[in-house]
């Protein structure tokens, strides 16, 4: 095998944007068909090429890899189904609404001798892979607190997105990517979180408007992290900013300007002058990013590596907005439930 032939699992707008915007880049990987109960979206994937059934007993022979696009609640027995056909998978993030889901899927491929990808993709952003880079450099000293910045204008889309059940909740589908990078930037897993919510202004979501999470790191870093998604000043591409405070400097991630800022101190001396390093337009990150995310994964698949650290960055996230949502009901610190990965 020298090209890894994909289907879908779910053929929306997202797997519209990959087939246009990322896959002829990815030149391991082929997508030849698409899984989707919908009439309408096979129609449109056979008009981009594709063959679309309605099952997975039904994809055609010689397909080696499923890329799972669908609601989060649904996310295990598709995997487990997948695992059990032989199929590797790369499933798209949240990894799923508990953590229960999660460690099944985890045994059921590593029982099936299959690779498992988890689509947390921010931190391979050139912006945000660098912060990782100056926050572990050591440089600077260790991370001592990270400031996410996530109010922005993204109303939420239509259908399940808009369910607690299917979705989870506000921080399921926006603000995750940065739970998984601070846990890169600060080379920790969360220990306990404190959640608040906002009033409820709008109500065609089943779930919070606005949310702010503390969070406290196993090595004694702290962070905090306020996401809305009905800030008619920012757009997605502009929120998001990432600040993080170290022993010996401070980095500010801006996804927006694809700009990343950096200084150092001395004491109670700063120092002259900041770095300032840029990588482009918000539109190039992220096109960077999955390329890089589907390129490690066909990569994998082919080398016979099926030891993929994703896996367990996204039972870390689910693990942590168990803890958070947790933390909402209570109203008290929570301390996150880590499981054996």
């Amino acid at each position: 095998m020298t090209v890894v032939k994909a289907a879908f699992i779910g053929f929306g707008w997202f797997a519209e944007l990959l087939m246009t915007r990322v896959f002829a880049d990815v030149p391991e990987l082929e997508v030849v068909a698409v899984v989707d109960p919908s009439e309408e979206r096979r129609k449109r994937a056979e008009e981009m090429g594709l063959a679309a059934v309605q099952s997975m007993d039904e994809l055609p022979a010689g397909c080696d890899a499923v890329v799972v696009l669908t609601p989060h609640d649904t996310h295990r027995g598709i995997v487990e189904a997948a695992a059990r056909k032989g199929l590797h998978v790369f499933c798209e993030k949240a990894f799923a609404v508990t953590s229960d889901d999660c460690l099944a899927m985890i045994d059921a491929c590593r029982a099936a001798g299959v690779v498992l990808t988890v689509g947390h993709m921010q931190k391979l952003f050139p912006t945000h892979a660098r912060a990782v880079e100056l926050a572990r450099g050591g440089n600077y000293g260790d991370v001592m607190a990270i400031q996410v910045a996530g109010s922005h204008w993204c109303p939420v889309m239509p259908g399940w997105w808009r369910s607690k059940e299917s979705c989870g909740g506000l921080l399921y589908w926006t603000g995750i990517h940065d739970l998984d990078t601070m846990r890169a930037m600060t080379g920790s897993d969360v220990a306990s979180v404190m959640a608040m919510a906002g009033p409820k202004t709008d109500d065609y979501t089943e779930y919070e408007d606005s949310i702010s999470v503390t969070l406290r790191y196993e090595n004694g870093a702290v962070a905090s992290l306020l996401v809305a998604e009905h800030d008619p000043l920012r757009t997605f591409e502009e929120a998001f900013q990432i600040s993080v405070l170290l022993e010996r400097g401070s980095i500010h991630v801006d996804p927006g300007t694809g700009r990343v800022t950096h200084a150092s101190r001395e004491g109670q001396e700063r120092s002259a002058a900041a770095t300032l390093e840029s990588f482009g337009s918000f539109e190039g990150l992220e096109e960077h990013a999955y390329r890089e995310e589907f390129r490690a994964f066909a990569q994998r698949v082919l080398s016979g590596d099926r030891d993929d650290p994703t896996a367990e960055d996204g039972l870390r996230c689910v693990e942590t907005l168990e803890a958070i949502y947790a933390s909402l009901q209570s109203g008290q610190v929570t301390a996150v439930v880590k499981h054996p990965f």
